[in-house]
């Protein structure tokens, strides 16, 4: 009996212990407590209880898990305790079999709903949170809802009103401006969202300044993730040395944790490309890290496997291509290109072609995706795409593959058949070009039949388009069918005469009356007044070829024209040229009478004298000057007899000349 007072006791002391480590926060000695009451008393539901929440404080999950065993009482830390271990599906399905409809527990369904990227759902549990509870957890609902719309809007960008929540200005904080900052960011508004940026840093530096116990570090680190984002922004509008800057201050300041620093260094490498290649494969070891797998959403996963690819294909490393390509979906459109890209680097153009072929055949023409490199925007929301759809990425590289093969058929067939794209100028003046390579003119007209066609049931009017329809129908084709368009054209805009006269011209070949009303519309509608003057047309020099050399005026404008005027009567007088004096030499005489070889070359006048070479200068002068060199009087003595034997014709045909050195020699014996 005395025993189980003791007992008494001693559990009474330590839930009072207890209960004052649980007032003051003091979750270790808690911990520690509650063990020593499941050691008096193995069934105390309360004490375990209270152990299991000093082990979720201190975020020690699997040590949680393992004390509930297999309570079914406590889901909520059940499922807690398995959405902060990263099992969503396991605590999404405990979740659900609570049937708690507790505000805790909506909460805590609304953060593995997010987690699982069940957005539409997750905004219903949001919704109904911030209108119909009342507690201190307002804002970060707010924030929470903001983060929602936020994601859901960049699912789907075009339908961004019907996720509009209103936001009262009294719930602004930093988090939720920054959220608002991405939800401008899935509709493009990137100006604006940039100011959203910046008001969103300011709210959290004077929030967190009015906290004695935050550091300057502190700060910056609370505001690192904005900073990241503001660099993305950056990146979008094309300020790339602006984001660069963003994301080096981020990696050199070690502001970020892991995820912060995944998402900055995947943006350099977006921004990098081929260039600075040794640069990216140093970031390249920031998106390894496993951890990332639980704190990034897929698309950013996606998006840092497809440029590790890329930069392995700048790289030349092939088997770290391949070893990704298998990791990739294969029902994603980027995926198939850049698998697609690889098997061309490889030589495979026929595999390429048919994975390509495949891949167009599976997402038809109701895809979106993106291309090229991807960057990424780090938050508590998604990430937008880019604005070519899907299937027509994979259209388009499968047309350019089908040109390298010098496959115009198969590359006319796939261009003409891209929904939302084979209507655009820039692919029906390919399409057409390439058909005419092939001097396939019924080919050209049917497609511009479908254009066309395209155009009347979607309202599309482009007048370039359709004039060169008419063109070619009038050179190649149907001359009805191009007088009819041209005439639609030239009905839209009467005053347009350049239009007009090519229709007269048009109909002057079919219709010559239908031609002749047609110019006398556009001459009646011009009211042309015509006053010429001969002289001033003559003065204009029309057909002078332009201006003359040394900018002299032509006779035709230096003639006198004597014409009153309104202002002032103008007389031209007409320029005499003056005659040059002859250049003479000097010491001329006239009475002396020129020489008359004077044109010919000193040398060939008939009384030129030789000058005499001293024989003793010229043999002093052997053995001087550069290796290989003659005396003056050896290049004059060769002349000469070479100038000798050349004179004298040869008898019997053409014979081997002998040269002067040989004749020295023979000489000499």
């Amino acid at each position: 009996m005395a025993v189980e007072i003791s007992k008494e006791k001693q559990l009474s002391t330590l839930y009072r212990d207890l209960s004052n480590q649980g007032a003051t926060g003091d979750y270790q000695k808690g911990l520690k407590t509650a063990n020593k009451i499941l050691k008096l008393s193995a069934n105390e539901t309360a004490a375990r209880h209270c152990k299991i929440v000093c082990l979720i404080q201190l975020n020690q999950f699997t040590d949680a898990l393992k004390a509930l065993g297999d309570d079914e009482e406590m889901k909520f830390e059940r499922g807690y305790c398995l959405y902060r271990t990263n099992k969503i599906e396991q605590s999404l399905s405990v979740i659900r079999q609570s049937n708690d409809d507790s505000p805790r527990m909506k909460e805590l369904l609304g953060q593995v709903l997010y987690r699982a990227e069940n957005y539409k759902e997750c905004m219903t549990i949001y919704r109904d949170l911030v209108s119909n509870t009342v507690d201190d957890f307002e804002h970060e609902r707010v924030a929470n809802l903001a983060a929602v719309q936020a994601s859901l809007q960049f699912d789907n960008p075009s339908s961004h009103r019907d996720y509009l929540i209103p936001i009262s200005e009294d719930n602004l904080s930093y988090e939720v401006v920054y959220n608002i900052a991405c939800s401008l960011i899935a509709r493009g508004d990137l100006d604006a969202a940039n100011m959203k940026l910046d008001e969103a840093a300011n709210l959290c530096r004077q929030s967190l300044e009015e906290d004695s116990d935050m550091t300057e570090e502190d700060i910056e680190t609370e505001i690192a993730i904005i900073e990241v984002q503001r660099g993305y922004v950056l990146q979008l509008l094309g300020k790339h040395q602006e984001a660069m800057s963003s994301y080096n201050k981020i990696l050199k300041g070690k502001l970020g944790d892991s995820s912060l620093n995944a998402v900055a260094a995947n943006n350099i490498i977006t921004l990098n490309k081929d260039q600075n290649v040794f640069d990216s494969k140093k970031r390249l070891k920031t998106l390894m890290g496993e951890e990332l797998q639980n704190k990034l959403n897929s698309y950013q996963l996606k998006a840092m496997e497809r440029n590790k690819l890329l930069l392995y294909l700048y790289t030349n490393q092939l088997d770290n291509c391949k070893k990704i390509c298998e990791q990739l979906s294969t029902k994603d459109e980027i995926s198939a290109v850049l698998k697609a890209a690889v098997l061309v680097r490889e030589r495979k153009m026929r595999e390429a072609v048919q994975c390509l072929k495949d891949q167009y055949d599976l997402s038809g023409s109701h895809s979106v995706g993106l291309s090229g490199s991807h960057s990424v925007g780090l938050s508590r929301s998604d990430v937008h795409g880019s604005e070519i759809g899907g299937s027509q990425l994979v259209g388009l590289t499968l047309a350019q593959l089908y040109l390298q093969q010098s496959d115009i058929e198969n590359a006319c067939n796939i261009l003409s058949n891209i929904d939302g794209c084979f209507y655009k100028p820039a692919i029906v003046a390919l399409v057409v070009h390439l058909y005419m390579s092939k001097g396939s003119h019924c080919s050209v007209s049917e497609f511009y039949q479908n254009v066309l066609i395209y155009y009347r049931d979607n309202g599309i009017d482009d007048s370039d388009v359709i004039q060169q329809a008419s063109e070619f129908e009038l050179k190649f084709g149907d001359s009805q069918r191009g007088i009819e368009l041209l005439e639609s054209l030239f009905n839209k805009d009467r005053s347009n005469s350049r239009l007009g006269a090519r229709l007269m011209s048009a109909y002057a070949t079919v219709d010559p009356n239908r031609a002749a009303e047609l110019s006398r519309e556009i001459l009646g509608s011009s009211n042309l007044e015509v006053r010429l003057n001969a002289d001033e047309l003559e003065a204009c020099n029309i057909t002078g070829g332009g201006y003359r050399s040394g900018g002299k005026a032509s006779p035709r404008r230096e003639r006198v024209t004597k014409e009153q005027t309104d202002e002032s009567q103008i007389v031209t007088s007409k320029r005499h040229k003056k005659k040059r004096k002859p250049k003479l030499p000097k010491n001329f005489d006239p009475t002396i009478p020129p020489d008359p070889e004077r044109w010919l070359p000193r040398r060939e006048r008939s009384y030129y004298k030789r000058r005499k070479v001293d024989k003793k200068s010229a043999a002093s002068s052997i053995g001087k000057g550069t290796q290989g060199a003659s005396s003056p009087m050896e290049v004059d003595s060769v002349k000469q007899n070479v100038k000798d034997e050349s004179s004298v014709p040869s008898a019997g045909g053409a014979r081997p000349k002998q040269s002067t050195a040989a004749k020295q020699r023979k000489k000499k014996r």
